[in-house]
């Protein structure tokens, strides 16, 4: 987890004018409990350099972000994680692309990718929806519309049969859904400045 904070600590770091983020936590302690950090950084008042005032509230802004980044990705303590609903948060996820305006929509998924809810559970069933299964699903009006968004996905697992399959499952979700996914966003370790969108 630690290197997810660190992740998630970078992103912020780079955070600038006109930038909102949005934090979800997708696994759950308790299966009804949404944990989740909205804000932005308000746009420049003119164009042009910022002013001092305006470079001193970026500041504090990132510091502020990181703060409340710290504690909604510190897992100590935390008890036993009963759900991991990625599905859920990229309908979640779909519903704020709606509200971006001009603002380029980048989703990180901080997780080892495995959707863990009680109609779909990778690691319980052991086995990883096909294809044809998220074909179905769009075709009934149930995968999110993700339009253009840049996907990013750290934690995931890595160098096993399923962890490929799993890799392919999302990979495919994700271009269903109209998101940009690439292999090279799929990462178990990764710094902020590597995404590539």
């Amino acid at each position: 987890m630690k290197d997810m904070q660190s992740f998630v600590l970078g992103l912020v770091s780079r955070l600038s004018y006109g930038d909102a983020i949005s934090i979800v936590q997708v696994f759950e302690a308790k299966s009804d409990q949404v944990v989740e950090f909205r804000d932005s950084i308000p746009n420049l008042r003119t164009t042009g350099r910022p002013v001092r005032r305006e470079k001193l509230m970026l500041l504090a802004l990132r510091d502020s972000f990181a703060k409340r980044a710290k504690r909604l990705t510190d897992t100590t303590g935390m008890k036993a994680v009963v759900t991991t609903d990625i599905l859920g948060f990229l309908r979640r996820a779909s519903n704020y692309g709606r509200t971006r305006g001009n603002r380029k929509v980048v989703i990180v998924v901080l997780s080892d990718m495995l959707q863990s809810v009680p109609n779909l559970d990778f690691e319980r069933d052991g086995v990883v929806p096909t294809a044809g299964w998220i074909e179905s699903q769009r075709k009934s009006g149930l995968v999110p519309m993700l339009s253009g968004a840049c996907m990013v996905a750290v934690g995931v697992d890595e160098g096993t049969v399923r962890a490929t399959q799993v890799k392919r499952f999302w990979l495919d979700y994700a271009r269903a859904a109209g998101g940009d996914l690439r292999s090279e966003n799929y990462r178990m370790v990764m710094e902020a400045s590597e995404i590539q969108c």
